[in-house]
């Protein structure tokens, strides 16, 4: 037998082997990054979207926050969990349901996922109803 063309293609197959493995992995995890960030996205987007506004439970935004609490629940950090159950439990005692804490450590962890800097400062909210005209805006026609 020629050992010096056996040893050398072993090496080749069995490190062809491994790679392929640790690729595999590779890519299974970024996979899996991917879904969490983008079901993490929503979640942020839905709370943003429902926060300042009336808690009625028939409401869209009621269901918003709904599935986005199901959502962190199942992708989300720890910190943010723990978030959620203070919210759940306190919900029925105090009829509120401060989302503030919470949006920042979504926003936090989604900016660190993305390689963005932290933001310290908590989410300002911009809602149109009630608000008054716009400077220079013409009025509706009739």
């Amino acid at each position: 037998m020629n050992w010096a063309i056996i040893i050398p293609a072993f090496i080749v197959i069995v490190g062809w082997g491994i790679v392929h493995h640790f690729n595999t992995e590779r890519d299974r995890q970024n996979k899996l990054r991917d879904i969490r960030i983008q079901y993490l996205i929503d979640a942020y987007r839905s709370l943003a979207n429902s926060s300042q506004r009336p808690p009625e439970k028939n409401s869209p935004y009621f269901r918003q926050i709904e599935s986005a609490i199901a959502d962190i629940q199942l992708f989300g950090t720890k910190s943010q969990i723990e978030k959620v159950h203070v919210m759940v439990t306190e919900y029925p005692k105090t009829a509120t349901m401060p989302l503030d804490p919470l949006l920042n450590d979504l926003r936090n962890d989604l900016r660190h996922e993305l390689n963005l800097p932290p933001i310290p400062e908590n989410v300002q909210w911009l809602r149109m109803e009630g608000a008054p005209p716009l400077p220079n805006a013409k009025p509706p026609q009739k």
